[in-house]
């Protein structure tokens, strides 16, 4: 039973203008994730770390979040990571998105792009609560990572390279349909 009326928070963008947020840290640990498995083709290595007390601050933090109405979407990054998150955060309202990605000299770019670290979310935050949200959030790691488009497009940018740039239709028409394309029958 919820205590609030508040209706259910999904991982849809919502609307354009909402800044996009990264809560959590990001490592280098691609073992065990769907990258290694769909790109190397391999399923092994140690899986993410999960440390139960930061997981349990993020929890607590993202409710909070979620029952003071001060994010519009939030989606854990766990099965692909920050990218498949994005993409899959485009579905439902038909938005686009520029992303900024800043990544320090020791973080993979796959790491970055696919890595499975725990602990982490992406959320969509009106311009006029990110002050609030802000205050809300000082005991987590926050990056401040993009923009919500009204542009069906997709920007993605890491060091200020270009990574993807692409029509949210067409990433949107692969991620739903990719068992389809690969048996032949899309």
């Amino acid at each position: 039973l919820f205590e609030h009326d508040n209706p259910p928070m999904t991982l849809s963008f919502k609307q354009s203008g909402d800044t996009i947020f990264l809560l959590g840290e990001t490592f280098n640990e691609i073992g065990g994730t769907e990258y290694l498995k769909q790109i190397h083709r391999k399923v092994k290595g140690l899986p993410p770390q999960l440390t139960l007390k930061t997981e349990k601050t993020l929890q607590d933090t993202l409710i909070n979040l979620i029952e003071h109405e001060l994010v519009n979407s939030a989606h854990d990054l766990s099965d692909g990571g920050l990218l498949v998150a994005i993409i899959e955060s485009l579905d439902e309202n038909k938005l686009g998105v520029e992303i900024s990605l800043s990544k320090n000299h020791s973080l993979r770019l796959d790491s970055l792009l696919f890595g499975e670290s725990q602990s982490r979310v992406l959320v969509s935050v009106a311009p006029d609560k990110i002050k609030a949200f802000e205050k809300a959030t000082t005991l987590l790691p926050v990056q401040r990572i993009g923009q919500v488009r009204a542009s069906h497009n997709v920007k993605v940018n890491v060091d200020d390279v270009p990574i993807l740039v692409a029509s949210a239709d067409v990433l949107l028409d692969l991620y739903d349909n990719a068992i389809g394309k690969i048996m032949g029958h899309a």
